[in-house]
């Protein structure tokens, strides 16, 4: 027939496998949201605190991005606020560029 012995050695070891890259792909999509949120916020604020964007302008982004991305959560008037305080307060200590990603780096410098 076939082997019956305990496999809690395999068992534990293919399971701590799968929590290590558990782990892992929560670290990667966090830092990729944080550096997200950071180029955006970036944005925003050169764009808002230069006065190309005016009074309405945060509700307008938002509403067209609800409509333009069926689904889209996070980007409120309230939390694009919240992505420019989190840029401006962070920007001094690690500048510009710091662990943006490429895209949300390109985010920021088109401002």
């Amino acid at each position: 027939m076939g082997d019956y012995r305990d496999h809690n050695d395999d068992v534990q070891r293919i399971k701590s496998a799968i929590l290590q890259s558990q782990y892992e792909t929560g670290r990667v999509a966090n830092s990729n949201q944080l550096a997200l949120y950071y180029g955006i916020g970036g944005y925003v604020s050169a764009n808002t605190r230069l006065g190309k964007l005016g009074t309405g302008a945060l509700a307008s982004i938002s509403n067209q991005l609800q409509k333009e991305l069926p689904g889209l959560r996070g980007f409120s008037v309230r939390n694009l606020e919240y992505m420019r305080t989190f840029f401006e307060e962070w920007q001094p200590l690690f500048g510009l560029t710091g662990k943006a990603s490429n895209s949300a780096v390109a985010i920021a410098e088109t401002a």
